[in-house]
């Protein structure tokens, strides 16, 4: 790829967990998560996922992406949710079901409320509303985030590799 002049700018791990038999619901002190089914939600679910990206091209991307997506072009397979610290949106996570398995994306955090545990209860949140607790789940893991899912049991199965 780079003899293409493509640079790597991205590596994950791909993580599996078998099934998700056993994990119970839990609550957090501080966190309601509500699933998106309304505009404001839907809103408050762009905005956390386009911070992330603030001043970067993706963005300006994102942000265009986002004026031609709605609520109701949501494939019924796709389930997003926002979590609220407060009533202020802290963190979202996006769980996606396929005939096979289960996937979890966009479990983002603001800046300002990291490493207080509000993204782990977003993904085991995450976890806890699958239908078929038989299906796996998969995920794509940072070196940050790798830790965080193994100890839920996840695994790794192998590598994937972003090039621009």
């Amino acid at each position: 790829m780079q003899k293409y002049g493509l640079q790597e700018v991205e590596r994950n791990t791909i993580m599996m967990l078998e099934h998700t038999n056993g994990i119970d619901q839990r609550t957090s002190q501080s966190l309601t998560i509500k699933e998106v089914t309304d505009d404001q939600t839907f809103l408050d679910y762009q905005h956390l996922f386009i911070e992330l990206f603030e001043g970067s091209p993706e963005a300006i991307s994102l942000n265009s992406y986002f004026q031609r997506f709605s609520i109701e072009r949501l494939h019924p397979s796709t389930r997003m949710f926002v979590g609220y610290e407060h009533n202020k949106p802290v963190t979202t996570g996006l769980l996606i079901e396929t005939a096979d398995s289960y996937g979890i994306y966009d479990v983002i955090t603001k800046a300002e409320h990291r490493g207080r545990g509000l993204g782990s209860d977003m993904f085991h949140y995450l976890l806890t509303q699958t239908d078929n607790k038989q299906k796996c789940v998969m995920l794509q893991a940072s070196n940050d985030g790798k830790h965080i899912y193994q100890r839920a049991g996840f695994q790794p199965i192998g590598e994937m590799v972003v090039f621009e």
